[in-house]
């Protein structure tokens, strides 16, 4: 993800057995000043042993979030 108006870059790993993945390839998330993003971008996060259920997490143009369960991990 990338601030403007702040040198500063925060590079987001998920946690051990977990994978974060954007639904059309996207590999960075960037926000304006004002909090909004150029594209709205779709992400899915699953765990690689399936104990816990996927989530989606959508990102608006707005840079409004939602968090949703996703049963699309395999």
């Amino acid at each position: 993800m990338t601030y403007p108006g702040v040198a500063e870059t925060k590079n987001f790993e998920p946690c051990e057995n977990a994978t974060a993945t954007e639904a059309g390839g996207a590999t960075t998330l960037s926000f304006d000043i004002q909090g909004r993003t150029p594209a709205a971008l779709t992400f899915q996060v699953c765990h690689s042993q399936g104990v816990v259920a996927g989530r989606q997490i959508a990102v608006s143009r707005t840079g409004l979030l939602t968090n949703t369960e996703f049963n699309g991990c395999n």
